[in-house]
């Protein structure tokens, strides 16, 4: 079972570190910068919390806080459809 919204804390407009892409080469450089909108920032406690984590698409799904631990996730990826 994932426990990742047991400790979710909404941040609206978090800072985050984001990456921009260079023409040329193509490297990316990385900054911080707010990303907009409602984020969730998630502490796993699990395996499966790690695994899930792990299947997000990086830097659409989920970024890393440009200070402090955990995972931002946005909050499509905790919704729970029930029947």
């Amino acid at each position: 079972m994932l426990t990742l919204h047991h400790n979710a804390t909404k941040e609206r407009n978090p800072r985050a570190i984001v990456a921009t892409f260079k023409v040329p080469n193509g490297d990316p450089n990385f900054t911080e910068d707010n990303i907009p909108g409602d984020w969730f920032r998630v502490h796993p406690i699990s395996c499966r919390d790690v695994q899930f984590l792990q299947l997000l698409e990086h830097r659409v799904d989920k970024f890393a806080p440009a200070s402090g631990g955990g995972v931002l996730v946005h909050p499509r990826v905790l919704t729970i459809k029930r029947n």
